[in-house]
């Protein structure tokens, strides 16, 4: 998806509007999918970050992962 500017979805991603970026659910995606995903921000030195509650955590690898998310 090269044709995607950050200039035309930034706003989703504003933690001041937002408090945090969206839910996103895309059909027919694999875990393969979203590491790629994971890579890309990586790569691009984009901020990521990984909360669960009021915990921040190191975003986590899903390489080796099950559907659950627990791990193999």
């Amino acid at each position: 998806m090269s044709d995607l500017l950050w200039d035309d979805v930034k706003q989703w991603f504003d933690p001041v509007e937002n408090g945090s970026a969206p839910d996103v659910i895309v059909a027919d995606t694999t875990l393969a999918h979203w590491q790629f995903v994971l890579d890309l921000i990586r790569s691009r030195g984009w901020l990521c970050r990984y909360e669960r509650g009021d915990r921040e955590f190191a975003v986590p690898e899903i390489r080796g992962r099950s559907v659950s998310g627990r791990g193999p």
